[in-house]
């Protein structure tokens, strides 16, 4: 836990420039690697189902639901990767970036 300094003023708030920016550098690096492994997953399918040999036919339904699934999953944590990244260190939240379906009015 970090101790207070000397010249620290009640009120105020420091930023480590270099600790936000190596945050929000590995948050953009998980962002990526989510949204990688999203597009690798769907480019499986035809290794997974080789694998089941002549059972294929009875896994194919199975298996693209199950693919799907995890596909649609690596996207929704990347595109939340980015997100916090895109927020990290910031006061302001842009609602309308956060809003991916664009479906809430926020009136003020």
């Amino acid at each position: 836990m970090p101790t207070p300094r000397d010249d620290d003023v009640a009120g105020t708030t420091t930023v480590r420039y270099a600790a936000r920016d190596g945050a929000r550098d590995k948050l953009n690096d998980l962002a990526a690697q989510f949204q990688n492994t999203a597009a690798d997953v769907g480019a499986r399918q035809d290794q997974v189902l080789a694998g089941a040999g002549e059972f294929r036919a009875h896994f194919e339904v199975g298996a693209m639901k199950f693919l799907i699934a995890w596909h649609e999953a690596f996207t929704v944590c990347g595109q939340s990767a980015g997100l916090i990244a895109a927020s990290t260190h910031n006061y302001t939240i842009d609602l309308t970036a956060v809003d991916v379906d664009k479906q809430i009015k926020v009136t003020i």
